[in-house]
């Protein structure tokens, strides 16, 4: 099945016009109304009024430790923020910085869990914001892959070359 987001042009047509909208003064409430976005649209023209200066980098690949949930629609849900009983503002993603940070031990990144959820590798270019336990975020391009990987130390070599 073919993923269903927005091209990477589209994204980027729709995060400059937030930024124009904020290089104008204009509020989260002004853009509501000045045009009729679809609610998956929306995520990216506030991402661009809220960070006016954000330019979307290359669409990479990452890992994350278990797959994410679907929408329904033929997209990923953004990841969940269990601590802020609220969705992040992308999907999560493990890096060297992050799996070498207190925070991941308690997301469960031991060979058991890992080996549990699994590891799937992702595609998709870095968003603004960071998730709530520090990790990065990302805008999938296209469906997780799970990969071969059971172990933290084998994650770890995966993610060791992502900048």
């Amino acid at each position: 099945m073919k993923y269903n987001q927005y091209s990477y042009e589209t994204i980027k047509k729709l995060i400059a016009k937030g930024q124009k909208y904020a290089s104008k003064g204009y509020s989260i409430n002004d853009v509501l109304y000045a045009e009729d976005f679809s609610e998956s649209q929306w995520e990216f023209v506030q991402m661009g009024l809220e960070h006016p200066d954000f330019v979307p980098g290359e669409i990479k690949t990452f890992y994350r430790i278990g797959e994410p949930r679907e929408d329904g629609y033929g997209c990923y849900k953004n990841s969940y923020n269990f601590a802020e009983d609220r969705f992040e503002n992308g999907v999560s993603v493990v890096t060297a910085e992050w799996l070498h940070n207190l925070k991941s031990v308690f997301f469960g990144t031991s060979d058991k869990d890992i080996e549990a959820k699994g590891v799937y590798k992702i595609r998709g270019f870095v968003v603004p914001n960071i998730g709530g336990d520090d990790e990065t975020l990302i805008c999938p391009m296209d469906w997780a892959e799970k990969t071969r990987i059971r172990t933290r130390n084998g994650l770890e070599k995966a993610v060791k070359n992502i900048k």
